[in-house]
């Protein structure tokens, strides 16, 4: 930290508050609400410059943690895929938000900052999916709670969100 600047020359130069000139090419300006402070400036040679695909961030027990949720994904999702029962409108809605969760999880399983685009817009459509599956679960829930009592009609289950 050079110290809080007093004023910039025409230039480039800074004066701080240690009455101190900074050449331009040795400081670089922090703004914060009441005053401007200069600091003085790291060079890095582009050969010192870490890569960021050499250092991917480690997961550690995450890892493991994803591992465990995606198992329980595949264990409620084969549940719902077997059991004729748990084929109702609620089911399938669980079914599709468990597809583009279990995408979710595989995708941060192997996270990498170079991805091919088509694979960025992939996540991306997978990741607000799940958020939109869900939604519309609660919408589902919504409209059973909140909805008048009736007797269990078997044919409602055919038809996707009209009640």
């Amino acid at each position: 930290n050079v110290g809080s600047v007093m004023a910039v020359m025409v230039d480039g130069r800074v004066l701080t508050s240690d009455l101190e000139y900074v050449d331009v090419n040795d400081y670089c300006l922090q703004r914060s609400s009441d005053h401007m402070t200069a600091i003085k400036c790291v060079k890095i040679s582009p050969l010192q410059e870490p890569k960021a695909w050499e250092y991917e961030m480690p997961l550690g027990r995450h890892k493991n943690l994803i591992i465990i949720s995606l198992i329980a994904v595949v264990i409620t999702l084969s549940v719902h895929l077997y059991l004729p029962q748990l084929r109702n409108l609620h089911g399938k809605l669980l079914v599709g938000f468990l597809i583009f969760l279990f995408a979710n999880y595989i995708q941060f399983l192997v996270i990498h900052d170079r991805w091919p685009k088509q694979l960025e817009y992939l996540w991306q459509y997978t990741y607000l999916g799940h958020f939109c599956w869900i939604s519309t679960i609660g919408f589902d829930v919504w409209l059973i709670i909140c909805g008048p009592v009736r007797p269990y009609n078997h044919q409602r289950e055919n038809i996707l969100l009209l009640r």
